[in-house]
C-alpha cells in the first residue's frame, strides 16, 4: 500500500472534498412565500414518513448548530468519503492506476 500513499490520498481527499462536503441539500421553506425546496411527497429514505421538519430560508447551518456546525460538516464529509471509498467507481476515475489491483 505504500506505493498507492500518493494515490489513496489523493482519491480518499477527493472524496470528501468533492462528494462529501459538495452533496446534501438543506430542506427549506421560503419565509416570504411559503414555498419548500423539495416536493411535498417527498419521503425520508430511513423511515419511508413524510418529511416534517426543515429550516426556513432566514436560518443557516450555523446558526442552528452553533460551533459544532463546522465539525460535524468535517465529520460527514469524512463518512461519505469513507463511505464510497467501498464502491470501485471512485478507483476508476480518480486512481485507474490502482483500480485492477482492487478488483
Amino acid at each position: 500500500m505504500c506505493k498507492y500513499s500518493k494515490e489513496s490520498l489523493t482519491l480518499i481527499v477527493a472524496l470528501h472534498e468533492l462528494l462529501g462536503h459538495g452533496t446534501g441539500k438543506l430542506f427549506t421553506k421560503n419565509v416570504e412565500t411559503g414555498e419548500l425546496n423539495f416536493p411535498q411527497d417527498f419521503k425520508n429514505p430511513f423511515t419511508g414518513e413524510s418529511i416534517t421538519t426543515y429550516y426556513l430560508s432566514t436560518e443557516t447551518w450555523s446558526q442552528k448548530f452553533g460551533k459544532l456546525h463546522s465539525g460535524y460538516e468535517e465529520c460527514r464529509a469524512d463518512t461519505v468519503a469513507l463511505h464510497l471509498i467501498h464502491f470501485n467507481e471512485p478507483f476508476e476515475i480518480f486512481c485507474k492506476s490502482c483500480f485492477n489491483l482492487f478488483t
